[in-house]
């Protein structure tokens, strides 16, 4: 079971693969965010001495409706319905960006370091909106890594086996099939136990931007989800949860050597 996985290594990486970060709440009721005071009460929240994040307004798409002579055919309707309107704000810096909606909060940072410097952003921005908006109930909690390995000795994707554990690999360890691969996608869906779960997407493929070298791709998506009343410090808890999971799969899909690779103790590659 995943609980049995030993406690991961917290070490920041020098050389880490990470291209992107997601934590995201859902809420199970929509917020009321018209507000101005809401995107500004957060944009004071959020800035710190790293400096203050830029403010924009989420405003729902406009409706374009064409007019033509003649009459509308029966039963059919004057104009399309659209789809509910989204509304919300965006705050922006240094490459995090802060996405409230009146259906979710959403952190993306494409610049992370460790999860010391990531979990305050969302910690303040959900202090700050408990006393902005009434949050009642909570429908779904996820934290998303997105991981780009990349390495100048692999070129084609057997060559991938000194670097991914075997158990993601399928085909590749196959001596007749492992040459003919040209490229490899899964999805694997774990149950963690205690409400939590974790789906980890892993791809090799052809790279264009490495014109067609091989490339490797893992995607871990640790979430809860399931109706619950929303409270602070079960949603802070539950995100080092998936913290912690998302690191101990990600270091049980990885080989020793590219950890070290990683860590710069080996060449990068």
């Amino acid at each position: 079971m995943l609980s049995d996985l030993p406690e991961p290594n917290r070490a920041p990486l020098p050389g880490s693969p990470l291209e992107l970060v997601v934590w995201q709440l859902q809420l199970a009721e929509p917020l009321e965010i018209g507000d101005p005071k809401v995107g500004t009460g957060l944009q004071a929240a959020l800035s710190d001495e790293a400096g203050q994040f830029g403010l924009a307004r989420l405003a729902p798409p406009a409706l374009t409706v064409a007019v033509t002579q003649g009459s509308v055919p029966a039963g059919q309707p004057s104009a399309v319905e659209p789809f509910p309107p989204e509304e919300g704000w965006r705050l922006q810096r240094d490459g995090l960006v802060v996405t409230l909606n009146n259906q979710a909060l959403t952190l993306e940072s494409s610049a992370y370091t460790d999860w010391d410097d990531f979990r305050p952003i969302f910690e303040r921005s959900l202090q700050a909106l408990a006393n902005l908006v009434e949050l009642s109930g909570e429908q779904r909690l996820g934290l998303r890594f997105v991981d780009k390995v990349v390495r100048s000795d692999v070129e084609r994707p057997s060559d991938w086996t000194p670097w991914i554990e075997s158990w993601l690999l399928g085909p590749l360890q196959h001596p007749t099939l492992a040459d003919s691969v040209q490229g490899l996608a899964q999805q694997i869906d774990f149950d963690a136990g205690e409400g939590l779960r974790l789906t980890l997407r892993s791809r090799v493929f052809p790279d264009p931007e490495r014109r067609g070298r091989s490339s490797c791709l893992l995607d871990f998506d640790a979430f809860r989800e399931g109706y619950r009343l929303y409270d602070l410090q079960g949603v802070l808890e539950t995100s080092d949860a998936l913290n912690t999971l998302s690191l101990q799969v990600f270091q049980t899909s990885i080989t020793s050597d590219l950890y070290n690779a990683f860590a710069g103790t080996l060449p990068s590659g």
